[in-house]
């Protein structure tokens, strides 16, 4: 009988154990998920972003909405549950707070980048008209920061200058090599290597000066 019982001692005592390894990591698992959405949205507001939905905002964002499918399966849970008193309405507050949060961040976030975009666009035109006043575009345009660095064996000469709204977009202007033309990249962090070796799509072009 003794060694029963200390068979189901030990039995007893695994399964406590086991019980509190996985009530830890289901506690870590919920913190991730709500801290995770406000502290990207924080990144966001702070206009940190880069304005463009790389790896870090699709998996900002996707956590955010996995936030929200569970709080809107929470919500419902509760619903039908129907407590009464008032600890159901302070265990609702954190889902809705967490779906008001996401979709009203959504929007701005999107609105933020394409007006970063238009003052691109606008900078862009700015130059644009200077490259026909002068019959060839300038090197280094007025306002942006000059570069000269060598590159797949050559020397490149560019600018950078951070345009944009509560979301900038980092950017990179170079001249063509016939001095008609020019290119705007705009990303995380432009470099030569992205924006002039064809590795990058975010850009704007102007180009085909007659003269």
């Amino acid at each position: 009988m003794k060694v029963v019982n200390e068979h189901k001692s030990d039995f007893s005592g695994n399964s406590r154990e086991e019980h509190t390894v996985f009530t830890k990591l289901n506690t870590i698992v919920k913190l991730f998920f709500q801290i995770g959405p406000p502290v990207f949205l924080l990144y966001m507001l702070k206009g940190l972003a880069p304005g463009h939905f790389g790896i870090l905002e699709v998996f900002g964002w996707g956590i955010a909405l996995i936030t929200t499918f569970f709080s809107l399966v929470s919500i419902s849970r509760k619903l039908v549950v129907l407590r009464k008193g008032r600890s159901i309405a302070i265990e609702l507050i954190r889902p809705v707070l967490a779906i008001s949060i996401v979709f009203t961040m959504l929007p701005i976030n999107l609105n933020s980048f394409r007006y970063s975009k238009s003052m691109i666009e606008t900078e862009g035109e700015r130059i644009w008209s200077k490259c026909l006043n002068d019959e060839e575009c300038p090197l280094f345009p007025s306002g942006w920061e000059a570069h000269t660095e060598e590159w797949d064996g050559k020397k490149w000469s560019y600018a950078t200058r951070v345009l944009g709204g509560r979301i900038p977009l980092r950017t990179l202007y170079r001249r063509s090599e016939d001095k008609r033309g020019f290119k705007i990249c705009y990303n995380e962090g432009p470099d030569l290597d992205k924006c002039f070796g064809g590795g990058i799509d975010q850009s704007l072009t102007w180009s085909n000066i007659h003269h």
